[in-house]
């Protein structure tokens, strides 16, 4: 599958401490950089299942 099909974590339009006091740099940059990016990852490993299933003609299964 080509790269630019998968998704990417976006940079963030601000810094992990410009939202301090109400969320702390570590707790932002847990957020962002765990949390999204294992949304991302897991978009992405979907999408390497769908392409790999439509190239063997076989379904999988989505759970």
């Amino acid at each position: 599958m080509e790269k630019s099909k998968f998704y990417a974590l976006p940079q963030l339009p601000y810094g992990y401490n410009d939202l301090a006091p109400y969320i702390s740099e570590e707790q932002l940059k847990i957020h962002h950089q765990r949390h999204h990016q294992a949304y991302v990852n897991a978009a992405n490993a979907i999408l390497e299942r769908c392409d790999k299933a439509r190239k063997e003609g076989t379904d999988f299964d989505v759970k």
